[in-house]
């Protein structure tokens, strides 16, 4: 069972932020008032998504979604500085996953960021699709 966040109550100051020196990972946890969540789960819209080397990107529009993975951003970089959530070329924004995009025709999905991993000299978000 998953809790999904409404994206315009997401407040980013009680993601909460911890390391393992062991596997050199992040783990994400988000406060509510009854406990901790495993990871930030929130319903996005896209525009459109493409698949590229077992990768796909998922190209988002919606104003209030970048504002929301902006701050999300932001706020992590004040622990990570070198970490990178949102990703942006030719003035398009999107996010990358190796998880598979159901087949959808309103372009809603709901995405999972539980992990923060070392790679290509970035800290980066491991998202799942659920």
């Amino acid at each position: 069972m998953y809790l999904l966040l409404n994206s315009n109550k997401l407040n980013t100051n009680n993601i909460i932020i911890k390391y393992n020196k062991i596997k050199n990972e992040y783990s994400l946890l988000y406060s509510i008032l009854y406990g901790k969540m495993n990871g930030i789960f929130i319903q996005i819209l896209y525009t459109y998504s493409k698949q590229i080397n077992n990768y796909n990107y998922i190209f988002i529009s919606n104003r209030n979604i970048i504002k929301l993975f902006k701050k999300i951003q932001t706020n992590i970089q004040k622990t990570i500085p070198s970490f990178i959530l949102l990703r942006e070329k030719n003035y398009q924004y999107f996010i990358i996953t190796k998880s598979q995009i159901p087949d959808k025709s309103n372009n809603i999905i709901n995405i999972s960021i539980k992990k923060i991993i070392w790679l290509h000299q970035n800290y980066i978000p491991i998202i799942s699709i659920i």
